[in-house]
């Protein structure tokens, strides 16, 4: 008679959900890493954004006015009496719908040797 039995051993089992267990956690490592990563880019994005806005909303203030050298020593200053200070830092209304953990700054400064202004906007957000 022939002995000989159809099917796996006990050991080749126990490998093979060895190999499975180890395929899928780096599966799941792969996808928690990449999601992360895709968090991480959406709130650049969105810095990004909040940066655009408020140098939009400076260039309207600038586009409506115009520099008053005499309003300060620096001649930063639009006549409106807005950025009047040499540094001039705000926090804008932020946008509707957008997260409350994004702060905006921005600063005006001369460029050494020219008339021209330097405007520095800086966006500092939190990630979850």
């Amino acid at each position: 008679m022939d002995n000989q039995k159809k099917g796996f051993t006990l050991l080749e089992i126990i490998v093979s959900l060895i190999i499975i267990f180890f395929v899928v956690a780096g599966m799941a490592g792969i996808f928690v890493s990449s999601s992360n990563y895709t968090y991480h880019y959406k709130c650049r994005g969105t810095a990004v954004s909040l940066a655009k806005y408020c140098l939009d909303i400076l260039s309207k203030d600038v586009r409506q006015d115009k520099w008053n050298p005499a309003t300060a020593a620096d001649g930063n200053c639009l006549t409106s009496g807005f950025n009047c200070p040499t540094v001039f830092t705000t926090n804008p209304t932020m946008p509707i719908g957008l997260d409350e953990n994004y702060t905006a700054t921005y600063a005006i400064s001369n460029l050494a040797g020219t008339n021209l202004k330097k405007a520095v906007v800086v966006i500092n957000w939190t990630e979850l």
